[in-house]
C-alpha cells in the first residue's frame, strides 16, 4: 500500500515505473492521499528493475512492500 502521512501532501503523485532489461513495460502514476492508503498491485512478470518517485517535495510512504519471484 502506498500514501503520504502529511495532511499538505495531499494529492501528491507518486510514479512508478519498471523495466525488464532495458525496456520500460509500466509507468503509473498513483495520486495519494493522507486519508488513507492505496493498495498497488501489478501483475508483471521479469521485473529487473523499480523506480518510485513523487512529483513534489513530500515523501511517499510505502507499508509492507512485497514483491515475488517466479
Amino acid at each position: 500500500v502506498v500514501s503520504v502521512a502529511w495532511q499538505d501532501a495531499e494529492g501528491e503523485e507518486l510514479t512508478i515505473e519498471m523495466w525488464r532489461g532495458d525496456e520500460k513495460v509500466v509507468e503509473d502514476v498513483l495520486k495519494l492521499s493522507f486519508l488513507g492508503p492505496i493498495q498497488y498491485e501489478p501483475n508483471v512478470e521479469g521485473i529487473t528493475r523499480v523506480r518510485f518517485t513523487t512529483t513534489h517535495r513530500w515523501q511517499a510512504v510505502l507499508d509492507g512492500l512485497r514483491y515475488r519471484l517466479k
